[in-house]
């Protein structure tokens, strides 16, 4: 697996991994304001068909680690394992090489965790 950084016009930063030479996931920070709260929001659209939006807010700077899971609990695919600074991100994932099913994505760090329900339909 192969990352790049850049940063966009905004002054955000986009994270890409990029694997097999498609794009797996692009991460863009869409605010720097500090949230309240931790939040990781339902992706959209739910259901999808391999690429779908999923939106999170950090309050605390910290590693997070976002992981898919099947209905068996068993780990399908890690797609971030990066530090945050606080603030609202919005991340871009494509799933190509995954079959249709329901899965759930966790976002987490050592202090917070999150998980939400995701469907693929192919």
């Amino acid at each position: 697996m192969t990352a790049f950084f850049w940063t966009c016009g905004t002054g955000g930063r986009i994270f890409n991994t990029i694997t097999g030479g498609q794009l797996l996931v692009k991460i863009e920070n869409i605010s720097n304001q500090i949230p309240q709260h931790f939040n990781l929001f339902q992706n959209y659209p739910n259901p999808f068909n391999s690429s779908t939006t999923i939106k999170f807010d950090i309050k605390e700077r910290s590693y997070y680690i976002l992981e898919i899971y099947n209905l068996k609990g068993q780990l399908i695919k890690k797609l971030i394992n990066h530090s945050f600074s606080p603030g609202g991100y919005k991340l871009n994932i494509n799933l190509f090489d995954t079959p249709s099913g329901v899965y759930f994505y966790n976002l987490s760090s050592d202090k917070v965790s999150d998980i939400k329900k995701i469907i693929l339909s192919k």
